[in-house]
């Protein structure tokens, strides 16, 4: 039997607690992209967040913190069966006990450690590749990551740019982070307008885009390094793309 969840993490923890505690499923989905087979046994899940809760505990007293936070990470990747990955994860782990995450290469672990690590890899680039724009006193910003990682870069911001009212828009998720520079919250969000900057703004990212091109050494250009560190599809969201050193 498939279960089918509200594609939460609450939702997922909910499945996986049932899975184990009350009847074997044959793998976890999504119940949006489910594509239903003729004979197939399917459950739809209803999120329990307090059944949610226990069970991402449990998971850290069985195992380690480090297990349920890798959980929690890779989640958030844009993998398209990473339930199923998961659950296989944690079976062996039921099976093997506490230790089984340091199995690095055994292949029931590695799919969740690669995709947790690529997640993590992702939001520590982001927090040097968000370009802000001040529009009437707001800072926007807008990106679109690979994976699901504008949570993990809230409260970074929330310290940096403490007291600024700012906006962090996920394009490819239509989603955003509202702050008013005390607390923060994460919508729906789609901007179906063109941004209208003001003057002072464009000042500020010629000067910016100026800035780039004079600390550049030509003598040191190095595309492929440059590419590999600032990978091509983040460019449309770096206001420096327009410079000279990346022509």
């Amino acid at each position: 039997m498939d279960y089918l969840y509200d594609h939460s993490f609450d939702g997922f923890l909910t499945a996986a607690a049932i899975h184990f505690q009350e009847k074997r499923t044959s793998g976890i989905f999504p119940e949006t992209h489910y594509q239903y087979r003729l004979g197939e046994e399917v459950r739809s899940i209803e999120t329990d967040p307090i059944r949610a809760a226990t069970f991402y505990h449990e998971l850290e007293e069985r195992f380690s913190s480090d297990v349920a936070h890798k959980c929690g990470r890779a989640f958030l990747s844009d993998h398209p069966n990473k339930e199923n990955l998961l659950l296989i994860y944690l079976n062996f782990g039921f099976k093997k006990g506490r230790g089984f995450d340091a199995i690095f290469t055994h292949p029931d672990v590695e799919p969740v450690q690669t995709i947790a690590t690529a997640v993590e890899w992702e939001a520590a680039r982001f927090l040097g590749l968000i370009r802000f724009q001040e529009i009437k006193g707001i800072l926007y910003a807008s990106f679109s990551p690979d994976n699901a990682i504008l949570g993990l870069m809230a409260d970074h911001f929330l310290d940096r740019l403490h007291g600024e009212a700012w906006i962090i828009h996920d394009t490819k998720r239509n989603l955003a982070i509202l702050c008013n520079g005390v607390k923060w919250r994460m919508v729906p969000f789609k901007r179906d307008f063109a941004l209208t900057l003001p003057r002072e703004e464009l000042a500020v990212q010629q000067l910016w885009r100026g800035y780039f091109t004079h600390i550049a050494i030509p003598e040191r250009k190095n595309p492929r390094l440059q590419a590999q560190y600032m990978p091509r599809r983040y460019w449309k969201d770096l206001v420096e793309v327009n410079s000279p050193q990346f022509r």
